[in-house]
């Protein structure tokens, strides 16, 4: 076998993704915050987000040597904001207009290249390659999103700086005063529309069969319309990353999905004195939960939809588990031993002793 999966491919030999004839190794699809590869409001730089790729690498390959095929997606709303930001500052200089859809597909290659080439470093040794994926998601023009704008992107603002972002840059700019944990701050926000079709798909699908591990749906992808004229082209939108995430783990019918994010577990009453840290949510629950608005609308209530939509979707693996956790303990929180699971029934077991799509994976 080669270990080189474009030189198996070429040779016609055995895919490096086959471990025995006919088999396949489970699949774990991991969903990286944006927020996660830039951490420190001290440090916004692209040698920093370097450095937390790395970090994130380091997680990644405990999931490819314990077994898994893994596919990485990954969120861009900070990176997004000030690849705008930067771009309209420079507008009057160069004359170079940049608009959203373009910085989305921007940040997708940067982010994508430092994911993979951390990577790349760590699991050469274990014969695998890994592969970027520019990633554009079919959307609706007619989605309410565009009228209602609310996904936040770029830095926090005060106030007063908001006021002047909009002062000086009139209709592109819509702000909203957001909750920061127990204080309140102004962030940039854009249409979000729903996601309805990965453009790429088919081709993530047989580069992850032929054993690369992929880089993908970076940003939630580029969001793309079909036009009357059945022309493609791209909308000023931000899609929600989480929520392409489990189109994507869907259609690849993963026997793992991980949603990382910064707080090391779901809780009941989050932020409050009443607060509960939960090891395991079962679905009816957390659809209660989502109801009575536990969950921050911008932050964790995404990855609950996300969750509970995989959980209840047709083609979901047997023993297939969703888990929330911080990107340091993915590994962990698959095995049982962190973060939260989320189970179609609150007696299901969650351990890493559990057979089915997970047997023969050593976390």
């Amino acid at each position: 076998m080669s270990a080189d999966p474009n030189a198996a491919a070429s040779a016609g030999s055995a895919s490096p993704g086959d471990a025995l004839p006919g088999a396949r190794r489970p699949r774990c699809l991991v969903a990286i915050g944006g927020n996660a590869l830039l951490r420190s409001a001290a440090d916004l730089s692209v040698l920093e987000q370097a450095k937390r790729a790395g970090e994130t690498a380091e997680q990644l390959l405990h999931l490819v040597e314990a077994g898994f095929d893994v596919v990485v997606t990954h969120g861009n709303g900070p990176q997004v904001g000030y690849s705008l930001l930067r771009n309209e500052a420079a507008r009057a200089a160069t004359h170079y207009d940049t608009p959203l859809d373009a910085c989305v597909a921007e940040t997708q290659g940067t982010i994508g290249y430092q994911i993979a080439l951390a990577l790349e470093n760590r699991v050469e040794r274990l014969h695998r390659k890994v592969v970027t994926v520019v990633t554009r998601v079919r959307v609706d023009a007619g989605d309410k999103a565009f009228g209602s704008p609310d996904k936040p992107i770029g830095p926090w603002m005060t106030g007063e700086e908001a006021a002047e972002h909009v002062a000086e840059g009139g209709k592109e700019w819509v702000v909203r005063e957001l909750e920061k944990g127990a204080a309140k701050g102004w962030r940039r926000v854009v249409a979000s529309p729903e996601p309805l079709e990965i453009l790429e798909r088919d081709a993530i699908a047989n580069l992850v069969d032929a054993g690369f591990i992929v880089v993908a749906g970076g940003g939630g992808g580029i969001p793309v319309v079909h036009d009357e004229s059945g022309v493609w082209r791209g909308v000023p939108a931000v899609v929600d990353k989480d929520r392409t995430s489990e189109i994507l783990a869907a259609e690849l019918r993963v026997d793992a999905f991980v949603l990382c994010t910064a707080v090391r577990k779901v809780a009941r009453g989050f932020g409050t004195a009443d607060e509960e840290w939960l090891d395991t949510v079962g679905a009816e629950e957390a659809r209660k939960m989502l109801a009575a608005g536990e969950f921050g609308a911008g932050s964790m209530a995404p990855k609950i939809e996300a969750a509970l939509a995989f959980l209840g979707g047709k083609g979901v693996r047997e023993g297939a588990r969703v888990v929330i956790c911080t990107p340091e303990e993915m590994g962990e929180a698959l095995a049982g031993r962190a973060g939260t699971a989320i189970v179609k029934e609150k007696g299901e077991e969650v351990g890493a002793a559990k057979k089915g799509a997970m047997a023969g994976v050593a976390l």
